[in-house]
């Protein structure tokens, strides 16, 4: 079940019309029909309102679970930090997080490239033929549900189709090299992330939420999440992002065919 299909399912219950939940939370009756629709999802200010609105987590909301256990006190926390998301060769930290890597996970809040496609240290492992996974939103999120909520322009809308080709292009390329995989999903995966596995007992995560910018903009807050040091949140992000996201995203067999689906979109 997704999202929309949730809270279509949320309000039934409530005995709730899309009218009543726009006129508690202050929006447009348009935009919530949208969010019934599955024709645009909410928004993070949005999905924070709708779950005070309907008493109900964001967990349940985004996945249909639960929040599972929380970290142990036994746990250290990671520290809420700068962390270096350039990701390119002026990066000072990403060859030491990335270079030892035996595999790596990575999805986005958008389907742009977050890669420095020429960045050495990642091209090294590309060449090693690591494993190499990514989820990014259906298309219908990232070509129609952009920061303008789809109001961009001609221009707009061409350059932001070229930013997301472009990703795909590099992915093919790596695919020559490397086993690559890519898979969409509907949800929206609201926040970024970065897994790396070293081996069976160690790896690494790196956590950027959303409303703090994405991988393509050099140091933004964050969470470097370790296996060792951090096992409990490490189990915690690794089941929600690795595990059930990849489960619920849509495998992509054809590259070649996406490309082409991008180009003649017409939205």
């Amino acid at each position: 079940m997704s999202l929309d299909q949730r809270l279509s399912a949320l309000l039934r219950q409530k005995q709730l019309s899309g009218r009543d939940l726009a006129r508690q939370m202050g929006y447009a009756e348009s935009t919530v029909s949208k969010w019934l629709n599955g024709h645009l999802v909410p928004s993070m200010d949005a999905l924070i309102t709708l779950c005070e609105t309907l008493n109900v987590s964001a967990d349940w909301l985004i996945w249909g679970t639960e929040p599972t256990r929380q970290p142990t006190a036994i746990t250290t926390t990671p520290a809420w930090e700068a962390v270096d998301t350039t990701f390119s060769t002026q990066s000072t930290t990403f060859p030491d997080f990335i270079a030892p890597a035996k595999s790596l996970f990575f999805t986005s809040i958008w389907l742009t490239r977050a890669f420095d496609a020429n960045n050495p240290v990642l091209f090294r492992l590309v060449e090693q033929g690591i494993h190499m996974r990514f989820v990014f939103p259906e298309l219908v999120i990232s070509l129609r549900r952009f920061d303008t909520n789809g109001q961009e322009s001609p221009e707009q809308r061409e350059r932001k189709k070229l930013n997301i080709m472009d990703t795909l292009y590099v992915l093919k390329q790596w695919a020559k090299l490397a086993p690559v995989a890519v898979r969409l999903i509907t949800a929206h995966p609201v926040n970024n992330l970065l897994a790396i596995n070293y081996d069976t007992d160690a790896g690494c995560i790196l956590y950027i939420p959303y409303l703090y910018g994405d991988f393509e903009h050099g140091p933004r807050p964050g969470f470097i999440i370790d296996q060792q040091r951090h096992p409990d949140w490490y189990h915690e992000f690794r089941s929600r992002y690795v595990v059930h996201m990849w489960e619920q995203a849509r495998p992509i067999s054809d590259l070649d065919a996406l490309i082409e689906q991008i180009k003649s979109w017409d939205a």
